[in-house]
């Protein structure tokens, strides 16, 4: 059984990676980190595979602390949730920061200013989104 695999049993499988998603995978970390399967649910088209996909990459996110590249992985999930139009997974990309913050020493590096400003200003321009759920989880995420 994959490590996607849990949490997923009623969302499809997910597509092969395009060529554009995988190279943007590879650049970050992703694709070496999460795996291929996470990778692909993460970047599907189907918005119920990307929820599982953001699952997946939260459930394993703990165990990457200390890994190079982890907090740039994590935080281009979180990036990808946060432009998503479904609010499902803009809500399911901050189970990942909810990963990271209860991992001691996941925040800590010099990095992490670098890699998490982009969120801060997707998560920024969340609250004034017009669904109630989605504006309190971006003020939530903005005061973690």
């Amino acid at each position: 059984e994959s490590e996607a695999a849990e949490g997923v049993d009623d969302v499809p499988p997910p597509e092969p990676l395009e060529a554009a998603s995988r190279k943007e995978a590879e650049a970050c970390g992703l694709l070496e980190l999460y795996g291929e399967e996470v990778a692909a649910r993460v970047f599907s088209r189907s918005w119920q595979v990307r929820q599982s996909g953001m699952a997946a990459a939260a459930a394993k996110a703990p165990s990457l602390v200390g890994e190079r590249r982890a907090l740039a992985a994590a935080a281009k999930v979180m990036l990808i949730g946060a432009s998503d139009k479904m609010v499902n997974v803009f809500l399911a990309s901050l189970d990942v920061l909810a990963a990271l913050i209860s991992s001691p020493g996941a925040l800590g590096s010099r990095d992490a200013e670098r890699e998490l400003r982009p969120l801060l200003l997707s998560w920024r321009d969340k609250l004034s989104d017009s669904n109630g759920r989605v504006r309190e989880a971006a003020e939530g995420a903005l005061l973690a």
